[in-house]
């Protein structure tokens, strides 16, 4: 069976707020759960720089 994994990030256009939507399968493992959070923290990191740039 292979994982639906799947990331959605949005700005809307008007009021410049931000959405994020993840869906993640699998996390059963310690290996699953570390890929998890290093995900986390990219996304932290990628809307702390997008909010520098706007």
């Amino acid at each position: 069976m292979t994982a639906h994994n799947w990331l959605e990030l949005a700005q809307d256009a008007d009021t410049g707020i931000e959405t994020l939507r993840a869906h993640f399968e699998g996390l059963r493992s310690p290996q699953a759960m570390q890929r998890f959070n290093r995900c986390m923290a990219v996304l932290l990191l990628v809307s702390a720089w997008l909010s520098v740039l706007t």
